[in-house]
C-alpha cells in the first residue's frame, strides 16, 4: 500500500517543501493584498470580534472551573495566590473581570469586600472541614468560592 503522496509507506515523512509542492502552494502567484475597508465596517467587525472573544473567554472559564478539595490548593494559599470570591458573587463574572484586567471593577469589588485574599482563619476552617471549593485559575491567581451546601430536607 502506498504511503503519503504515493510514496512507499517505508519512506520518511515528506519535507515541508514537498508538501507545499504537492498542495500547489509553490508556484502560485501571491494573492493581492486586501484593500482597506471603510472605517464603519472595520469598527463593526472589531466590535463583533471583541464580543466573540469575550464569549470564548467566558466559555473557557466555565470549562476550567471545577470543584476541588481546599487541601489541594494549600501551596497556592501559602504563596498568597488564592482569592476568595464571596458566595453572593458570580465566580465566572469575577474570573472574567480578572482575566480582562478590569482594574476599576476589581477595585469596586474589593472595596465592597466581595473579592479578597483568602483569610488564614477561613483557610484553616476549610482545611479542617475537608471542604471543597469552586476554583478557576486566572493567572497568577486561583479564584475560589465556597461550595454552597444543600439546604436540609424538611
Amino acid at each position: 500500500m502506498d504511503g503519503v503522496y504515493g510514496q512507499p509507506s517505508t519512506a520518511a515523512r515528506p519535507s515541508r517543501l514537498e508538501r507545499k509542492r504537492h498542495f500547489g502552494v509553490i508556484g502560485r502567484e501571491e494573492a493581492p493584498a486586501p484593500q482597506a475597508r471603510s472605517s464603519t465596517i472595520g469598527d463593526t467587525m472589531s466590535e463583533h470580534s471583541a464580543d466573540e472573544d469575550d464569549e470564548l473567554l467566558r466559555a473557557k472559564l466555565v470549562t476550567e472551573t471545577a470543584r476541588i478539595p481546599w487541601a489541594d490548593l494549600q501551596r497556592f494559599f501559602a504563596a498568597g495566590k488564592t482569592i476568595h470570591i464571596e458566595a453572593n458573587q458570580d465566580l465566572i463574572d469575577i474570573a472574567f473581570i480578572t482575566a480582562k484586567d478590569d482594574g476599576v471593577r476589581l477595585q469596586e469589588l474589593m472595596t465592597a469586600n466581595a473579592v479578597h485574599p483568602v483569610a488564614g482563619d477561613t483557610a484553616r476552617c476549610w482545611y479542617e472541614a475537608k471542604a471543597e471549593v469552586w476554583a478557576v485559575i486566572v493567572r497568577p491567581w486561583v479564584l475560589v468560592q465556597e461550595v454552597e451546601s444543600a439546604a436540609p430536607a424538611s
